[in-house]
């Protein structure tokens, strides 16, 4: 996961990331802390939803995930991207935790289903659920 401490070097940064990844990732707790502290608008998805108004976004989460809840997480990056303009966001929501562990079919076909979709040569403009 991004930030863990684990993480030796991040992953290379977006084309459209507004601010740079912290260019060193010591695995110590305090430092990883600090270089989020110092580069926390990269990392805050809502200030940077406006550099995915053009993608097409798969969001999916749990009601019952204490980790990354709906309403503190997920509904706010929604209403985020959603108000820069994002046209083609799709948000599946399960009755399920932080691991999935009742929906793991359901989530890996409704991923799967996505991207064929996506990947369709014949696939129908949707309409904007705005």
């Amino acid at each position: 996961m991004y930030g863990s401490p684990s993480r030796k070097t991040p992953p290379p940064p977006s084309p459209n990331a507004p601010t740079p990844v912290p260019a060193s990732w010591t695995g110590d707790p305090k430092a990883v802390l600090q270089e989020l502290i110092d580069n926390i608008d990269y990392f805050d998805h809502r200030k940077t939803a406006g550099s995915l108004v053009d993608k097409d976004i798969l969001m999916f989460g749990g009601w019952e995930d204490v980790n990354v809840t709906v309403d503190d997480f997920l509904l706010p990056f929604y209403r985020a991207v959603k108000n820069a303009g994002a046209q083609k966001v799709q948000f599946i929501v399960y009755h399920d935790d932080h691991t999935f562990r009742n929906n793991r079919e359901a989530l890996a076909e409704d991923i799967i289903g996505w991207i064929n979709h996506k990947s369709s040569p014949n696939r129908r403009k949707q309409p904007s659920t705005g």
